[in-house]
């Protein structure tokens, strides 16, 4: 049964009002079975879609871009740190989609913990955001190395790649199971950040028609991207425009503690070895879907 708006509207702000209570009281009942389906629940009576990604794939830049277009074409007086909050911009104004952005557990499993179930999906728009796993991988590495204090890893780029739990086989494995899972939601976007990059306006489009939102304004489109262009959000970061610790460099003079860091397509092999270019080429080639465009030695 799904709420009416009004209903729904109040149960929504009921539940954003307890933040950051809220936020953590999720993160404490997503550690339960039981916990697990409660969200679960409420995630099917409130959100009407959900952006998914491995980390490192560009989700940032797809909510900004995304926060900046709801706000300009619903005429909302929000400010920039607002614009990332998708998800809570849906109380502001009828009509606006609630988005969860999640990375699916995907950040927290091992490669064998990752089941194909994805039920809780069901009946509901998923926008799917993918990176080549090379450059995926590379900045994982600087963000699990550079950004935060990791007492679970500690080690050269070619162990990372290898590693049981933060290796290449967790995001392949992470990647299949969606491209098997597609249909299990009512509609599934698949959008490559390598595509994002080369257009942004047009994948912009193709993102908030999937969402159904009619009338959006091309110039709406072109500022929502030039708002989100590289050396902005970098630019945003560095100033804590967007008042969040996750968005904050650890170290303003290195450039490898931002999130925005360095936003390339195939910047990997600046950073990877040969025989470790080979090894994910031949990995990649061999297990991940091909649908998805990356094998035979991508970009």
């Amino acid at each position: 049964m799904r709420f009416t708006y009004m209903p729904k509207y109040m149960f929504l702000a009921a539940f954003d009002f307890l933040s950051p209570v809220g936020f953590h009281l999720e993160k404490q009942l997503s550690k339960y079975a039981v916990g697990e389906y409660l969200l679960n629940v409420f995630y099917n009576l409130t959100v009407d879609g959900f952006l998914v990604s491995f980390p490192k794939c560009g989700r940032t830049w797809v909510r900004l871009m995304l926060g900046k277009a709801f706000a300009t074409h619903f005429e909302l007086d929000v400010s920039s740190a607002a614009l990332l909050d998708i998800e809570h911009l849906s109380l502001k104004r009828r009509g606006i989609p609630r988005i969860h952005v999640t990375h699916d557990k995907a950040n927290i499993r091992l490669p064998h913990e990752l089941k194909m179930n994805r039920t809780k999906y069901r009946g509901k728009k998923v926008i799917f955001l993918v990176r080549d796993p090379r450059d995926v991988i590379v900045s994982h590495y600087f963000q699990v190395t550079r950004r935060r204090r990791n007492k679970y890893f500690s080690g050269d780029m070619s162990t990372f790649i290898h590693h049981e739990h933060y290796g290449i086989e967790r995001i392949l494995r992470f990647m299949n199971i969606w491209y098997h899972q597609q249909n299990v939601p009512s509609g599934f976007l698949l959008v490559r950040y390598e595509d994002l990059k080369a257009s942004p306006h047009n994948e912009l489009k193709k993102i908030v028609t999937f969402l159904g939102l009619s009338g959006v304004r091309e110039k709406t489109l072109r500022d929502a991207v030039e708002f989100t262009h590289f050396e902005n959000m970098k630019k945003m970061e560095r100033d804590g425009v967007l008042h969040s610790r996750k968005l904050q460099p650890r170290d303003l003079d290195d450039p490898e503690t931002y999130k925005v860091r360095k936003g390339l397509v195939g910047g990997y092999r600046a950073y990877l070895s040969e025989d470790d270019i080979v090894y994910l080429n031949r990995k990649i080639e061999t297990e991940l879907e091909a649908a998805f465009g990356y094998g035979g030695h991508y970009s």
